[in-house]
Order: C-alpha cells, then structure tokens, then sequence
C-alpha cells in the first residue's frame, strides 16, 4: 500500500471511493490495536511516509473523516473484550484520531 500511494492519492482510481474509506478505518485503529494486541508486523503508520501522507490527505479533503472514528471506544474494545489477548483487561491511553493524525 504504501507503494502504491507513492504514485496514486487513492487506491482505486483517481478520486475517493468505498475503498478509501474502509481502509482509513482500518488505518486509525493499526497502531494502537492490530499492532499491540494482534503483533501485526510492520510498525506504525508513522513509519510509512506514503501511508501517513494519505490519511493526511484524507483528513484535509474531507474532515467530517474525522468524525467518524472514535479511537479511545474503538482500540479499546479490542484491549476490553479480547481477555484472552489481555488478560489483565489494561487499556493503555488511547488518543483521539485527531491527536493521531496531527503526530503523523
């Protein structure tokens, strides 16, 4: 993905589809729960130039994005409800997707 972002500021075409916004869900919520709780390999966002730039992209096109993704609620569901991957059910800060995008 974040090779092909080198050349597109979409995924799919030239402007913004179903698909972009699917995966800025998926994105907002890699770095504080598919990476803590499931060991997703790759590291954070941050470390995807292209990645980063997208999501900023994204933000700035169309801000009512940020409305949409609750961080705090949504990663910390995964550290809530998965005892079996947290088994002292802590929840660490979580921050807003507004906090995690301004430190892309």
């Amino acid at each position: 993905m974040n090779t092909h972002l080198a050349s597109s500021s979409y995924l799919v075409g030239d402007s913004i589809t179903e698909v972009d916004l699917k995966n800025f869900a998926w994105v907002t919520r890699h770095d504080y729960a598919y990476t803590v709780i499931f060991k997703s390999p790759g590291g954070r966002i941050a470390q995807y130039p292209n990645i980063a730039s997208y999501v900023k992209r994204l933000v700035e096109k169309y801000p009512k994005l940020l409305d949409t993704v609750d961080m705090p609620d949504a990663c910390g569901s995964y550290y809530r409800q998965l005892f079996m991957l947290n088994f002292g059910r802590i929840v660490p800060y979580i921050p807003s997707v507004r906090e995690w995008v301004a430190g892309l």
